[in-house]
């Protein structure tokens, strides 16, 4: 049932895997010391799977655990702890706690480049997620050194379409844009796009994330009309088989508004340059003052008004 959860994951089905593995590890509990080597690999994976289904605060809380418990029996450079240290700084990462991440990883790092060969498949994934929360710390030039040197060993290992390259090659265009390096991004990501479209089904959460990604990046560079007819096919197909407040769901909806938006602002923009001046200076007032973003007027509020926001923004801007 551990494999075939781990199979789950691996093929995006991750509703299926938090549900077995949830079974799993509410087994173990009643006859596994706290411990025992199965004990903790199982809530290994089913932290790793409530992160993949945004349940960020209960993979964080579950790997605190694991890690703590692996701490007290592991030596500091056994793997499994590592992995799990590595899984920690993923979790805290996707909630928020950057700092933690960036330290917590580091460490992992440290101590395998004291144990394990450079091209080794755990210390190349641990400088990806360097890399990673590097970038989310603001610091883009190292994210991009670190993730180009990544690609470079694994480009020479690893099959075109191995998850681990692509997954690489997908921060580091994601890296690229945050660097200005707008069109490279672009290059780069329309490459992962098409190889994921060979290897992974429509809905796999890997093929959105880089699709979503590149839908950003033709925005950035200009492609409007390509950045908005993307990013719609992703919250189509996020909106069939994600929750109503999942993060990855939320974000692509949040940027598709905002794409719509914009939009909205430039043809607004446009039309306004055609008319007289007089008439234009008029409706720019009028404008100025109706057209204040509901950010800006409206409190802090929950998913559902968020959503209602959302919706009416979507309608409005078609």
């Amino acid at each position: 049932q551990h494999e075939l959860a781990a199979a789950y994951l691996a093929n995006g089905q991750v509703k299926e895997a938090v549900k077995l593995i949830e079974h799993v590890v509410a087994i173990q509990s009643e006859t596994l010391i706290e411990d025992h080597p199965l004990r903790l690999a199982s809530q290994h994976m089913l932290a790793i799977a409530y992160r993949a289904n945004g349940q960020v605060k209960e993979s964080v809380k579950l790997l605190e655990h694991v890690v703590a418990i692996k701490a007290e029996v592991l030596t500091e450079d056994h793997p499994d702890r590592l992995t799990s240290q590595h899984e920690l700084a993923a979790a805290y990462l996707a909630n928020g706690q950057v700092k933690e991440a960036v330290e917590l990883i580091e460490h992992v790092v440290a101590i395998q480049s004291e144990t394990l060969a450079e091209d080794h498949p755990d210390r190349l994934a641990s400088r990806h997620m360097l890399a990673i929360a590097y970038l989310a710390n603001g610091q883009v030039k190292e994210a991009v050194q670190l993730l180009e040197h990544v690609i470079a060993i694994r480009t020479e290992m690893l099959a075109e379409g191995h998850p681990s390259r692509l997954a690489s090659q997908h921060m580091l265009a994601i890296a690229y844009r945050a660097n200005g390096q707008v069109k490279e991004a672009v290059k780069l990501l329309e490459y992962v796009v098409a190889i994921k479209a060979e290897v992974l089904a429509e809905d796999h959460p890997d093929r959105l994330a880089s699709q979503h990604e590149l839908a950003v990046a033709y925005l950035a560079n200009g492609q409007v009309k390509e950045a908005v007819q993307l990013l719609e096919h992703v919250v189509a197909i996020r909106t069939e088989i994600l929750a109503e407040d999942h993060p990855d769901r939320l974000i692509s909806e949040t940027t598709l508004a905002t794409f719509y938006e914009d939009l909205a602002k430039i043809f607004k923009t446009r039309q306004e340059s055609k008319r007289p001046q007089a008439t234009s200076d008029n409706n720019i007032t009028s404008t100025a003052s109706s057209d204040q973003s509901s950010a800006e007027q409206e409190p802090k509020s929950s998913n559902a008004s968020k959503r209602r926001r959302l919706n009416d923004i979507l309608k409005k801007a078609k």
